[in-house]
């Protein structure tokens, strides 16, 4: 009777590590996730940036709150006139970071605006790393389309949003002339041409609001190009960008990965 006991009991441990490991085996890792595009999608707390912070307090009261930067896709192109972060598609043997760090490198002009190589940019975006600026890492897996597989990066940016408030422009009057002295249209470093800012509530709240719908228009504070000040102006947000942070704003399950942060959302 003891021994049978002792058998059960051994066997019940025995499976029930075996179970364990086999769940974590099948956690979806990041690494081997044949993402097809990645952004960066930055955000920062208002007292962080100057020009939010002298707006009147009947327009942002609280100085705590979480804003996101967005840029609009030159027209002309694919999206053309719409907002989103700092994104693109993965390039041939890229990983997910790899690939946002290269888009955010490119289309924020990170060399001049936060004086950072594209390496550095993938340590900043790393969620390891000492500084941890990385809060989330979306994962959206649209399975029945294999070109939407995309990887968001959820990054604070408080302590360079002023330098990318106050060097874009400069930074990209400066690309512009290189691409027309180069006689092309658009460089890599030309893509966007105007940033705004959103509150991190209210884009949740527009996104949670119409569910279903990815063609969303919504307030947001311009930044006018030659003098800087902020307007408050209705942007169009870019359909692909509200479609692959939609779960993660309605809050739906999601698979947890392997990898620190990172959030696996199907479709």
């Amino acid at each position: 009777m003891n021994n049978n006991y002792y058998y059960n009991t051994l066997a019940f441990f025995l499976i029930s590590a075996l179970y364990c490991t086999n769940i974590e085996t099948h956690a979806p890792s990041l690494a081997s996730f044949k993402h097809k595009s990645a952004a960066v999608l930055p955000i920062f707390k208002q007292k962080n940036n100057h020009a939010l912070s002298k707006l009147p307090i009947n327009s942002c009261s609280d100085t705590s709150d979480v804003w996101v930067l967005l840029m609009r896709e030159v027209p002309g192109k694919s999206g053309g006139g719409t907002y989103a972060p700092a994104s693109g598609k993965a390039e041939k043997g890229e990983t997910a970071l790899e690939t946002a760090a290269h888009e955010a490198f490119e289309e924020m002009i990170i060399q001049k605006t936060m004086h950072k190589s594209l390496k550095q940019m993938e340590h900043y975006l790393q969620p390891r790393h000492e500084y941890n600026h990385t809060r989330h890492i979306i994962v959206y897996d649209r399975t029945k389309k294999n070109i939407s597989k995309n990887v968001t990066y959820v990054t604070e940016f408080d302590y360079y949003i002023n330098d990318i408030h106050n060097k874009f422009y400069p930074a990209l009057a400066k690309a512009k002339k290189a691409a027309h002295a180069a006689k092309k249209k658009y460089s890599a470093f030309t893509e966007k041409d105007y940033l705004a800012y959103v509150k991190w509530d209210d884009l949740q709240k527009i996104i949670v609001d119409n569910p279903g719908n990815n063609h969303l228009d919504m307030e947001a504070f311009v930044v006018n190009p030659k003098t800087l000040k902020l307007k408050k102006e209705r942007i169009t947000l870019r359909p692909f960008f509200v479609l692959t942070i939609r779960g993660f704003f309605e809050g739906r399950t999601y698979t947890a990965g392997k990898e620190p942060k990172v959030r696996f959302y199907y479709d």
